[in-house]
């Protein structure tokens, strides 16, 4: 007798419906804020840099903000030197290229032969934050398609 007075006194609320909604938003706001903690870690190190040289290209690289597809070939070129602060700083903006939300250049990575160079730098243990910075642009990588993963195990990034 109580439930159907329950029922027949508030008819344009259920409760089994609001609890979905609530626990619907709970889900999605809980997942929106994961995303832009992530977001922020992938970012960090904005500021950072190593020698003034370097930063000062990598600085002038960000200020133009050309598109990252466009960024890749200069990229690629800084690896290619011997100065490690080029190397890093390199690696460092492939990166941050390469953590973008929405659709990563990651395919114009690979086919523009950097994997195995920062494969190589995985083995540097004398410069552990290059081995970072290269292991978390294998990691971007290798987060893409089964065919960008297998590239990168192909390479010898696994032990």
């Amino acid at each position: 007798r109580l439930s159907q007075r329950q029922k027949a006194f508030k008819k344009g609320a259920d409760a089994d419906e609001a609890r979905r909604k609530r626990e619907d938003v709970a889900v999605q706001l809980r997942k929106q804020t994961r995303d832009e903690t992530l977001q922020k870690k992938r970012m960090v190190n904005e500021g950072e840099a190593m020698g003034q040289g370097p930063a000062a290209m990598s600085d002038q690289m960000q200020a133009a903000g050309p598109p990252p597809c466009e960024m890749i070939a200069p990229l690629a070129a800084m690896l290619a030197t011997e100065d490690p602060a080029l190397q890093f700083n390199a690696t460092q903006q492939v990166r941050k290229v390469l953590s973008v939300g929405d659709n990563p250049p990651i395919q114009e990575v690979i086919a523009s032969g950097m994997v195995p160079v920062f494969v190589n730098f995985l083995k540097d243990v004398s410069r552990p934050e290059l081995q970072f910075e290269a292991a978390w642009v294998l990691t971007n990588i290798a987060s893409g398609t089964a065919d960008q993963t297998r590239v990168v195990v192909e390479h010898g990034a696994l032990p």
